[in-house]
């Protein structure tokens, strides 16, 4: 006899190259999208590091409400993402408040993957709302710019 086992689902708030049509979306394939949201409270969404990276800083009530998008996620998938995430490491696993864009007023509380080890440095960034293709361009050039005046 067959045995289907349910798998849990969970929900995820992912606000850089996990959304759609970004380097890492192919991990999401298979998830259902849920929509798009906003944190409730504040966070530092920036761009750093040296591949220009979006990292939601783990400060909350500091930054800017961060629109990214909700995805309904298996055991299986989410196992996938806190590997990517280098869970533990780089990132911590956290509950955070969302609210649907398109409902103000529609809140739910979803996992989101926030920058755990970093140094102050990133605090000092300019903090977005939303992390787009420009962000990744401005960013490379800021850094340019610095290398040029250091020579």
């Amino acid at each position: 006899m067959d045995v289907e086992v349910k798998q849990k689902t969970h929900l995820v708030f992912v606000y850089g190259t996990l959304k759609k049509s970004f380097p890492n979306s192919h991990l999401l394939k298979d998830a259902e999208y849920v929509g798009e949201y906003v944190t409730l409270d504040q966070y530092p969404l920036v761009v750093g590091g040296p591949w220009f990276s979006p990292y939601l800083l783990n400060v909350c009530g500091a930054g800017e409400r961060v629109f990214g998008e909700v995805y309904k996620v298996s055991d299986h998938e989410l196992e996938d993402l806190d590997q990517l995430e280098n869970v533990g490491v780089n990132y911590t696993r956290k509950l955070l408040k969302v609210e649907f864009v398109e409902s103000p007023g529609r809140i739910m509380e979803v996992f989101a993957y926030l920058k755990c080890n970093y140094n102050d440095d990133l605090l000092k960034k300019d903090y977005m709302a939303k992390y787009n293709d420009d962000d990744i361009f401005r960013a490379r050039n800021e850094q340019h710019i610095w290398l040029k005046r250091q020579i």
